[in-house]
């Protein structure tokens, strides 16, 4: 832990802490004297998240994902309005069709790998809300290829439906992992699974080698028969 803080990577901080508090929750479970101080055990867990929330809040709105989150919605949200716009202006069925497999819907998306190439036609309303986060960068700001965020761009490329699927699977996955949550291994493998989860909100481990296999592995281990021992 102490070289992890070291590090000074808010989100692998951010990990060990989920994971660490959820495994020592878990295991305060099992004890013989939860049932009695439950209420008050899981009212100081309420207070300590929105006192940890008022905290975070600030930051997170002064950090760059915050304009780069709205944008994403922001074009999610305007496929609609687009795709309604090629309706009203084309004619022919054959136009109509290709431009809307080329638009998509928030129904479906825009379609895998299409966040790095079609994020670029929004990107110069972000150059002032980056320039004013970091004033210390340069006129020259990267095309940002992924939304710090997995489940945006769930949402983004695969849309609503997409998003359904992949909350429905994740849901069943934690579910299962839940019942193996009596036993030490049991507890310990959901709880990195509640760290890989949160960290999914705030980053891209998916798509990063290293961390896409860990996630694979937990996923793989949770959906397995509950563990002994």
């Amino acid at each position: 832990m102490l070289a992890i803080f070291l590090t000074r990577f808010r989100g692998a901080e951010l990990a060990s802490c989920a994971s660490l508090g959820c495994y020592a929750y878990l295991r305060m479970r099992q004890m013989s004297w939860f049932p009695k101080w439950s209420v008050i055990l899981h009212s100081g867990i309420v207070g300590i998240f929105l006192l940890t929330s008022w905290h975070i809040f600030p930051m997170l709105r002064a950090d760059e994902r915050w304009p780069l989150w709205s944008e994403t919605i922001h074009q999610w949200k305007s496929q609609k309005s687009e795709l309604e716009w090629i309706r009203r202006e084309d004619t022919s069925s054959s136009t109509l069709r290709s431009s809307t497999m080329k638009v998509g819907s928030t129904l479906l998306g825009y379609g895998l790998e299409s966040f790095r190439d079609r994020f670029k036609s929004g990107f110069n309303s972000l150059q002032d809300s980056f320039k004013r986060l970091q004033g210390h960068v340069g006129s020259y700001l990267p095309t940002p290829h992924h939304p710090h965020n997995e489940w945006l761009l769930l949402l983004y490329e695969l849309g609503i439906l997409g998003f359904s699927l992949a909350f429905l699977m994740v849901t069943s996955t934690l579910r299962r992992g839940w019942q193996g949550t009596q036993t030490i291994l049991g507890a310990s493998w959901f709880s990195c699974a509640m760290a890989f989860l949160l960290i999914s909100f705030i980053y891209f481990p998916l798509h990063l080698a290293p961390q896409a296999w860990q996630g694979m592995t937990i996923w793989a281990v949770l959906e397995a028969q509950p563990l002994e021992g």
